[in-house]
């Protein structure tokens, strides 16, 4: 995959029926350089499911996102999903996971995800589950997920595929383009004086560019 964060494995049977399962440890949600990662990673994976368009997918892993928090991370998390018509398991209807991290047993948090091509997450999906053993002596729980898969009712669909930027591809040079780039945009818009004079922190002004 050319990350160390990021392997795939694609399956194939003799039935012409592929999977792809993608697994990924993303980074934690702290600063620029985080953030700036986890859209590198985001396109790696988003490039890989791109090229193995005639496979249903899985992705899962530590994406240290929440789905319940607030956070840019989740945001573009999200977003990924919507864009590559991926479902995460834990909004499935059999899902019942409470916590797949905890920090010293105080604080709780589902950072562990399954995220599932529609057509698996709407026909495959028999349980989404955590194991909490006493066993384990990570501050993350092992995250299951049970599936049963027949080929004659998971079918493969076209793939209808929107062009996007690879960023993963850009180098110093692409990226000071782009923002020049911005910079001519944003001096190309001409806001009106009473929009900038005005001191009314409820003010509505309707203007257009």
């Amino acid at each position: 995959t050319g990350s160390r964060r990021i392997c795939a494995v694609r399956i194939c049977d003799k039935n012409n029926y592929n999977l792809l399962l993608i697994n990924v440890y993303c980074p934690y949600e702290c600063d620029d350089v985080k953030f700036n990662e986890f859209c590198s990673l985001l396109s790696i994976v988003s490039n890989i499911i791109e090229q193995n368009a005639d496979c249903h997918c899985i992705v899962g892993g530590d994406f240290n996102v929440d789905f319940s928090r607030n956070w840019s991370h989740t945001t573009l998390l999200n977003s990924f999903c919507d864009d590559n018509n991926l479902c995460p398991a834990v909004r499935h209807p059999l899902n019942s996971v409470d916590y797949t991290y905890n920090f010293s047993m105080t604080r709780f948090q589902i950072l562990d995800h399954f995220l599932l091509s529609g057509v698996l997450f709407d026909t495959a999906v028999k349980n989404v589950h955590v194991l909490h053993s006493v066993d384990n002596t990570s501050d993350h729980d092992p995250l299951l997920l049970d599936l049963s898969i027949d080929l004659e009712r998971v079918a493969h669909t076209a793939k209808v595929t929107v062009d996007r930027i690879a960023w993963y591809k850009a180098d110093s040079s692409h990226l000071e383009n782009y923002r020049s780039m911005l910079i001519d945009a944003l001096n190309a818009v001409n806001l009106p004086p009473d929009a900038l004079l005005c001191r009314d922190v409820l003010c509505c002004i309707m203007w257009s560019m």
